[in-house]
């Protein structure tokens, strides 16, 4: 199950400083800590700043926290480094893949623009969103459904993911339950 997390939106952004929950060494939960660190600049076009409004710890975050992935995470970050993008580091750890909140700035080529309502999800080798603002590219957030409140939204979308690669693991595809037991169209 995963448990939601909703950050204060009363504490104001001073000069450019926030809040963010942070691991400085791999040992699990025992290590989160919340920190005040900058607010994360615009580095891209197609970046979007979001005021987070609800976010959650998922069993993946849990994991990382212990140091899970650390290798392949550290090589996704030298590869995106290396490919112009702003250097990543390691730690500390920032945990959070799935998101609420409002878009404060965006960069002029996002679609998303200053006020929306947002929901999204971060790739695993990037900072994530249990601070009060998260760096996101645009292509990872949308228009936040409005049938969901914001503590729904800023914990579906992994759990929704979860579900998704369960359902193919198991072999259901896309159409129902008869695509599942072998009719494919000819």
């Amino acid at each position: 199950m995963t448990v939601k997390i909703m950050l204060e939106n009363q504490v104001k952004s001073v000069a450019g400083r926030m809040r963010a929950w942070r691991v400085h060494a791999y040992g699990g939960l025992a290590e989160l800590r919340l920190d005040n660190t900058r607010v994360p600049a615009l580095r891209s076009t197609d970046d979007v700043l979001v005021k987070v409004h609800a976010a959650s710890l998922n069993p993946l975050d849990v994991a990382m926290l212990g140091g899970y992935g650390a290798r392949v995470l550290n090589a996704l970050r030298r590869a995106e480094s290396a490919a112009g993008a702003a250097e990543l580091g390691e730690l500390p750890l920032v945990p959070g893949r799935d998101f609420c909140g409002r878009v404060l700035r965006a960069g002029p080529a996002a679609r998303l623009r200053v006020g929306e309502r947002v929901w999204g999800v971060l790739p695993p080798h990037r900072p994530g969103a249990l601070a009060d603002y998260v760096l996101v590219k645009d292509r990872w957030a949308g228009r936040a459904p409005q049938a969901l409140d914001e503590w729904q939204a800023g914990g579906a979308l992994y759990a929704a993911l979860t579900a998704c690669s369960a359902l193919r693991a198991a072999g259901v595809r896309a159409g129902g339950a008869g695509a599942a037991a072998g009719s494919e169209k000819r």
